[in-house]
């Protein structure tokens, strides 16, 4: 439930400084945030859907959440461009 309510605020802040960092190509910027969406839609509904519904539910949770660290522990390395 806390993730839950986090999410609204989660979103809205990656979204804003993603869109900060590609700022110079604003419009691919915004077609690749709007296609990553679909795109893991895609990849991890018949993955869920496959064999035990608790076992694999799981796997792609664990898969996506490495997924996700990976990608932060990628972006730590970008240097921040918080000027406005």
């Amino acid at each position: 439930m806390p993730v839950l309510f986090a999410l609204g605020m989660i979103f809205t802040v990656a979204n804003t400084l993603a869109m900060n960092e590609g700022k110079a190509d604003a419009g691919g910027a915004s077609a690749i945030l709007g296609v990553s969406g679909y795109v893991f839609g895609a990849v991890v509904a018949p993955l869920v859907g496959m064999g035990n519904i608790l076992h694999s539910t799981a796997i792609v949770f664990i898969v996506i959440a490495l997924i996700v660290m990976f990608a932060a522990v990628l972006t730590r390395r970008i240097p921040p461009d918080l000027d406005s």
